[in-house]
């Protein structure tokens, strides 16, 4: 899929006669463009409704290894997720991020539908579909004017990155591991596995600094190269 590997679970309030509650799935897309995956109008939030959605979201986009849930500990979320999804990651105790990636991707999707969630429902469904596609349409034709092999936002950032690397050393153990010394703190990388012990490049799917000094004095590499596939034009 072209979204980033975290997916906020949220449930937000209809405002129309017959209430109801929302029950989205949202990621963010390669340019940091909001991603809506799935949703569904249930009776009320509870551990049978996220059941019965996160089965259906299962069934129809199948998530493979690498993704993680976000989301609060309500509603037997904490619970649900790996019966649903065993080899998917569902993260709750790590407040500072779980609160940012809940609140700042589900509740984006929130506002984003606002004005339709006064709507009967079956004009709300409809009309949030249309937005949907009109939102798919703009990517494509805004994918379509842009070169080369990434997206914008990862160019930008890589090549910010870039303009530090001269501030650390690298101390190579082999071809694809090395000890990167910066200013205050030493990480270790690993180019074969595309980690890096701070954390960044298997949390954001492009090379960090510490890896962008290593690759810059590996022959052949360039860390273009290495950006997940998310970030690629293709996948966008």
């Amino acid at each position: 899929m072209g979204c980033s590997p975290f997916v906020g679970l949220d449930g937000c309030h209809l405002k129309n006669k017959y209430k109801g509650i929302m029950l989205s799935a949202t990621a963010l897309d390669a340019n940091s463009g909001l991603f809506p995956l799935a949703f569904a109008v249930v009776k009320s939030e509870s551990g049978e409704t996220w059941t019965w959605f996160l089965e259906c979201l299962h069934e129809a986009n199948g998530m493979v290894d690498g993704f993680t849930f976000m989301s609060d500990r309500d509603k037997g979320l904490e619970s649900i997720v790996p019966l649903v999804f065993p080899n998917v990651e569902h993260r709750t105790c790590v407040r500072h991020l779980s609160h940012y990636l809940t609140n700042n991707i589900s509740e984006s999707f929130n506002a984003w539908i606002n004005k339709a969630r006064v709507l009967p429902i079956v004009e709300m469904v409809d009309t949030i579909r249309q937005k949907i596609m009109e939102r798919m349409n703009s990517r494509r034709v805004m994918g379509s004017k842009w070169k080369g092999r990434i997206v914008p936002i990862a160019v930008k950032y890589i090549q910010s990155i870039t303009e530090d690397i001269g501030e650390y050393e690298v101390r190579r153990s082999d071809d694809y591991k090395a000890e990167v010394v910066g200013p205050y703190f030493r990480t270790g990388v690993r180019l074969d596995e595309r980690t890096c012990t701070c954390r960044m490049w298997q949390v954001s799917g492009i090379p960090c600094v510490h890896a962008a000094a290593f690759i810059s004095r590996v022959r052949g590499f360039n860390v273009i190269d290495i950006v997940d596939k998310y970030f690629s034009l293709e996948k966008f």
